[in-house]
């Protein structure tokens, strides 16, 4: 059995909590299960990408209150999403800027757990660990483009993608638009199975 079908039968017999306070969820109007992008929370990087993650059929999860240093936090914050409405546990996304960034790269590896693939669009550094992720975790480095302050110049940028590159882990750097960073977010599903 897949462990997300099993996730996403436990969260449907659970109740509804509400989401944290300041976050926010958006989702286009949909009976299917959709892929969910979770952007930590900048003003900048939220409205960069509501509008083209909705008409691209993502629910938009927009995080306050995520610098804590608590990775399974953010998980917590995905699932309650998840109860309210119907998310696909195999399409859920990662986007930081900034100090986002330098998150990803305190907490990779537990964020390789939940998500399926990151989007960094500025900052970062050089991750504490010297071990990979556990998890396959492709990045997307999405540098310029209105999306973020990202600059491939950029000690923390180089070092961050320095990071995932060394860990043979799928990197992609570009300047594209939202929607071509939504396209390729979609063709990335994370398949975790228990024995």
């Amino acid at each position: 059995m897949f462990l997300v079908a099993a996730i996403v039968s436990t969260l449907a017999s659970t109740g509804s909590p509400a989401l944290c306070a300041g976050c926010t969820l958006d989702a286009p109007v949909t009976g299917e299960a959709m892929p969910l992008l979770v952007v930590l929370r900048d003003d900048r990087a939220g409205r960069a990408w509501r509008a083209p993650a909705l008409a691209g059929g993502f629910a938009i999860l927009t995080l306050a209150g995520w610098q804590r240093d608590e990775p399974r936090w953010i998980e917590d914050q995905v699932f309650a999403a998840a109860r309210q409405r119907s998310i696909d546990l195999a399409r859920v996304y990662l986007v930081g800027d900034g100090d986002g960034a330098v998150y990803v790269a305190r907490h990779v590896d537990a964020l390789s757990e939940t998500f399926a693939a990151v989007v960094i669009t500025g900052g970062g550094e050089a991750p504490t660990v010297t071990g990979c992720p556990t998890e396959v975790l492709p990045a997307y480095f999405a540098l310029g483009g209105g999306l973020g302050s990202g600059d491939a110049s950029d000690p923390g940028t180089a070092a961050l993608r320095g990071y995932f590159e060394r860990c043979r882990q799928p990197v992609t750097t570009s300047r594209q638009p939202a929607p071509a960073v939504l396209d390729w977010l979609r063709r990335h599903v994370r398949v975790t199975t228990v024995s």
